[in-house]
């Protein structure tokens, strides 16, 4: 049988190298959390930024007596809700 040929050695030289394969994979999905973190924090103060930006302009065009909001830009309640999720 294949089993009763294999000497002890190579069980140990396999195991060390499933033992350093596991380990590079670890550092590799730490380094993409890492990134992932970093992108969803970025994602999310760009979100705000810009729901900011469109709160701006929503009262600007209010105030300022501008012609009504086109249809692209959402309602100030739209604004609000969003802002709040945040």
């Amino acid at each position: 049988m294949f089993l009763d040929t294999v000497s002890e050695d190579y069980w140990k030289e396999l195991a060390e190298e499933r033992r350093i394969a596991l380990n590079e994979s670890l550092v590799e999905n730490e380094e993409v959390h890492q990134t992932f973190c970093f992108l969803l924090s970025f994602s999310s103060d760009f979100a705000k930024v810009n729901i900011s930006n469109g709160l701006f302009i929503y009262i600007e065009s209010h105030f300022m007596n501008v012609s009504k909001p086109s249809d692209v830009t959402p309602s100030l309640a739209h604004y609000l809700k969003l802002q709040s999720k945040l």
